[in-house]
């Protein structure tokens, strides 16, 4: 177990506000299933920090960047598909901006390698 995971376990603990968590619980209609809900956020948050130390095993630093930017634009877009989250111009501008940059890279990427 890495060092910062030991300490993170010893304070988080001391340092949450776990009095939110017990309000939530008692307000949400089923407690039971709120807590698996957790459970599998963190299941997933593992999953996603596993398959970013793989990606940079066979990848580049700025590949990785740009899979993170890609990544990021996909939580925003589904964030407003599944939410149903209101759509901003400025969002809409970030998300294409990024967009661009993403394209952009990979076209530098593909020219330079020739």
């Amino acid at each position: 177990m890495c060092c910062m995971q030991v300490v993170l376990l010893a304070i988080t603990p001391r340092l949450d506000d776990w009095s939110n968590l017990q309000v939530w619980l008692e307000q949400s209609a089923n407690p039971v299933a709120s807590i698996g809900n957790i459970g599998a956020s963190c299941a997933m948050a593992v999953l996603i920090n596993w398959s970013t130390a793989r990606v940079l095993a066979i990848s580049t630093p700025v590949t990785y960047l740009i899979l993170g930017h890609c990544k990021t634009c996909l939580n925003i877009i589904l964030g407003y598909i599944v939410f149903g989250a209101q759509v901003e111009v400025r969002n809409v501008i970030g998300v294409a901006i990024a967009v661009m940059g993403l394209m952009a890279y990979g076209a530098a990427r593909c020219y330079s390698s020739r």
